[in-house]
């Protein structure tokens, strides 16, 4: 971070400066040979170790020297040099050029390494130089990775095939010894392992199901880590778990079972990156969100529905595309590498923007917002349309409501009505149920009790100072509402004035099935207006 900010400062002066004829450049070493090795500590005959291999992998063929970047900075300070400013020089050997991974060599055990994320990351590493240690349940599937391993590795190493259900523990034991026996060693262990199956509290066979997915997802996790350890200590070496943002969320249906395993393995990764940190072992995670792999197909989806599924993932993700198992493994190999030497007890979601964009991929839920053709209606009626709700304008100004639709949805219906009419309450439940045969949510934004049994939630948003054009179209004068937000700005102690999305976000959060345990609850989302007792009467 801090390197990553002194280049952004250097161009950021470079185009500064520029105008009084100041120069600003930077010059980005690689691995050059030092005494900051042994300053910290190191052996001698480990720093000899370390700048050797980097002689070996380096496409230059050796380690840099502090002559090397001398050089460097001497050039970028000369005047062969006065048309350059704002450049970060690369001094490295070729590390990048190359794609240089130090972690070479080292014996890296992948459970469920036969197909998907799994597979993609046994081969990703041994492409790097790393010994390979591939296994699953199907024979034919971890023969035919591990000779990809064999025949990607830049030294032709062969990687290790190992038969085995980590689900049983006598296979877990047999699967760590395998590894040892061949390289004497454990350097990354990354717990992959996994599967998930639908099922809903009322299923009798839920239990069961749950049972078993503990034992793969969970219990395989902590047995290989209990038994690992010893040889991950002598190498200080690294854990990565492989967990999912349905550990975060329960972002589908039918699965609780499936969330409880994945978060129980991300609290199990933070105990165990703090119980392991003194023996110099990290334990991190890599949660993904959709990643396309086979395992719809081999629950039976048919090729056409699972099509379907990931161009919806495409769709709505934020970055446009649905996860490969090649951005999984690139995010494990980090996580491993010397590169994150300082991270540990993290989860790294890797998910595509679905939890930074509250992807609902439930998607096509029917919103009725009354109010929704101005101020706070309307904006919660746009994050709604973009979540990809099918939303319901409504609002007694037809322009207002027309405009509010196009803004959501040309599908979106538009009804003109004053929800303070009875006659025009039924005739907008009315449009909407003939529109989309249903309703899921009902956001009373115009304007509660024995509901809970039917298994609807009703809850409360109380707004504080919100900038709306509702003082203005009373009739004030802009320049004393631009005073009267400007003083609620000076006292709120967040020190700003609502805004419509502020209240559309709440809103949100209570529509979703991440509140399914509040009800009967008022939301107050008013910039600490109450807990300061904040006083606008006063001048």
């Amino acid at each position: 971070m801090t390197k990553s900010a002194l280049d952004m400062f250097s161009k950021c002066m470079a185009v500064e400066l520029g105008d009084k004829g100041i120069r600003v450049n930077t010059v980005s070493p690689g691995c050059v040979r030092t005494t900051a090795r042994m300053t910290r500590g190191e052996a001698p005959e480990d720093t000899d170790k370390f700048y050797n291999k980097v002689s070996e992998r380096y496409p230059v063929g050796r380690h840099g020297v502090p002559e090397d970047m001398a050089t460097a900075i001497m050039y970028l300070a000369s005047d062969s040099a006065a048309f350059i400013t704002g450049t970060v020089l690369v001094a490295d050997g070729g590390h990048l050029a190359g794609n240089v991974d130090l972690s070479y060599g080292k014996v890296v055990l992948i459970t469920g390494s036969s197909t998907g994320i799994g597979a993609q990351t046994a081969i990703q590493f041994a492409k790097s130089g790393a010994q390979v240690v591939v296994t699953g349940r199907n024979g034919q599937r971890v023969s035919d990775v591990g000779k990809q391993c064999s025949d990607i590795s830049p030294k032709g190493l062969k990687a290790l095939e190992v038969l085995a259900d980590v689900s049983k523990e006598d296979d877990c034991k047999r699967l760590i010894q395998s590894t040892v026996e061949a390289f004497n060693r454990i350097d990354v262990l990354v717990n992959n392992a996994g599967f998930g199956l639908n099922s809903r509290i009322t299923d009798e066979d839920y239990c069961l199901k749950l049972d078993t997915m503990f034992a793969s997802n969970v219990k395989s996790a902590v047995r290989l880590t209990q038994l690992s350890v010893k040889y991950l200590e002598k190498t200080k070496g690294s854990i990565v778990n492989i967990s999912s943002i349905s550990g975060l969320i329960r972002d589908c249906p039918n699965i609780s079972g499936y969330c409880m395993t994945k978060s129980a393995l991300d609290m199990f990764s933070k105990c165990m990156a703090v119980e392991l940190g003194d023996k110099g072992i990290r334990v991190n995670t890599v949660s993904p969100g959709c990643v396309r792999t086979t395992c719809r197909i081999t629950r039976g989806e048919t090729p056409e529905d699972t099509d379907k599924f990931y161009n919806k993932v495409s769709e709505r993700y934020p970055i446009g595309r649905h996860g490969v198992p090649e951005d999984m493994a690139t995010a494990i190999m980090y996580l491993a590498s010397d590169r994150a030497a300082f991270l540990t007890g993290t989860i790294l979601v890797s998910d595509g923007g679905h939890l930074a964009g509250n992807v609902d991929l439930s998607y096509g839920k029917v919103v009725l917002i009354t109010g929704s053709s101005a101020g706070i209606g309307a904006q919660t009626a746009l994050q709604f349309a973009k979540s990809g709700a099918q939303v319901v304008v409504t609002g007694r100004n037809g322009q207002r409501v027309s405009d509010v639709g196009k803004q959501c949805s040309d599908i979106s219906p538009k009804v003109l009505a004053d929800v303070s009419k009875e006659d025009d309450c039924k005739r907008l439940i009315q449009s909407t149920v003939e529109a989309f045969n249903r309703i899921d949510v009902l956001v009373n934004n115009a304007g509660f009790v024995e509901l809970g049994p039917k298994g609807i939630r009703v809850n409360a948003v109380s707004p504080g100072a919100v900038r709306t054009s509702a003082r203005t179209t009373r009739g004030e004068a802009l320049e004393d509402t631009d005073k009267f937000y400007n003083k609620v700005s000076a006292r709120y102690p967040v020190g700003k004035h609502g805004v419509p999305e502020d209240i559309a976000n709440a809103v949100m959060y209570l529509a979703s099935d991440t509140s399914s345990f509040i009800t009967g609850t008022v939301l107050v989302a008013d910039g600490g207006n109450l807990a300061a007792n904040v006083n606008l009467t006063s001048t």
